[in-house]
C-alpha cells in the first residue's frame, strides 16, 4: 500500500510499503527490482527509506497463504517508525515545536480489486492497524486516515472504458479546469490536495495509458498477455475511486 504524509510547513511525502516480494514462483528478488523500476517510471523519486519490501515468514505470496492481521499491523508500525523518527522537530527563532503530521494510508478494499487473497488480507491488516492507532504509540503523528481503492465487480463496467475515454478526451482538449492534470501526478487534483482534507471519497482520473503501460512493462516477469490487455482496457488505468475506510 501507499503512505501519504503531510507535515505542516514541510509538504507531502509519499512512501511505499510492499508486504511481500511476490516470491510464489521463486522470482521474489527479481520482482523487487521490477517494482522499483516501475516506481521510477511513474516518477516516484522518494528517498530509498520510503520504499520498503517486507520479508516475513507469515507474509508470503500465494493464494493459500493466510496472512495474520496483527503481523501486517506490526509491519505498518515498523515502517512508520522508520520514515517518521522521534526526532522530527521544526526549529524557529523563538522555540522548538514538533511538526504536526497527518498520515493517510492507501490500500485495497475488502474485495482486494481482483479478489486476490493477499490483497484482501492487506485490507484487513490496514483496517486493524487504523483501529489500534493512537497518537501516543506512533511517532509524531497527529492524525491518521485510511482510503481503500473501490473494486469494480461488473466486468462490463471494469473493462469497457469507452464512455470514460470520450469524457476524458473532451475534458483534456477543451476544459481549462479539468478534473485531472496532463501529468501523472496523483498528489493533487485540480487545485485541491488529495487525501489531505480527509473527505469521504476521491475520484482520480488520468489519461496517460502509455505511462501505465511502461510502468507495468517494468514488471517484466508479470507482464503476461492478459495484463497487457488489462492495461489498455481496464478502467483502473484511467479512473480510480477511493473511499475513506470506516474504522
Amino acid at each position: 500500500f501507499c503512505v501519504f504524509s503531510r507535515a505542516w510547513m514541510v509538504g507531502v511525502k509519499v512512501g511505499i510499503l510492499c508486504l511481500c516480494n511476490g516470491n510464489y514462483d521463486g522470482l521474489g528478488q527479481q520482482r523487487e527490482l521490477e517494482m522499483k523500476m516501475a516506481l521510477l517510471t511513474l516518477g516516484f523519486t522518494g528517498e530509498s527509506q520510503y520504499i520498503k519490501v517486507a520479508h516475513e515468514k507469515g507474509l508470503q505470496d500465494g493464494p493459500k497463504e493466510d496472512w495474520d492481521e496483527n503481523a501486517i499491523s506490526q509491519q505498518i508500525h515498523k515502517y512508520l517508525q522508520t520514515i517518521f523518527p522521534h526526532d522530527n522537530h521544526h526549529h524557529d527563532d523563538n522555540n522548538c515545536a514538533r511538526n504536526k503530521l497527518s498520515v493517510t494510508l492507501l490500500t485495497f478494499d475488502a474485495l482486494g480489486v481482483s479478489q486476490h487473497i493477499n490483497h484482501i488480507h492487506t485490507h484487513r491488516g490496514v483496517h486493524h492497524f487504523l483501529s489500534q492507532f493512537t497518537t501516543s504509540n506512533t511517532n509524531n503523528i497527529d492524525s491518521m486516515a485510511g482510503y481503500e481503492l473501490i473494486s469494480m465487480t461488473n466486468p462490463l463496467w471494469k473493462y469497457n472504458p469507452f464512455v470514460l475515454w470520450m469524457y476524458m478526451l473532451f475534458s483534456y482538449l477543451f476544459c481549462s479546469n479539468a478534473l485531472f492534470h496532463k501529468s501523472s501526478s496523483l498528489i493533487r487534483q485540480g487545485d485541491k490536495d488529495l487525501f489531505t482534507t480527509h473527505d469521504a471519497t476521491y475520484n482520480t482520473i488520468m489519461f496517460d495509458p502509455l505511462k501505465v503501460w511502461y510502468a507495468m512493462a517494468a514488471h517484466e516477469s508479470q507482464f503476461v498477455w492478459y495484463r497487457r490487455l488489462s492495461v489498455l482496457f481496464s478502467r483502473y488505468t484511467y479512473q480510480n475511486q477511493w473511499r475513506k475506510m470506516n474504522v
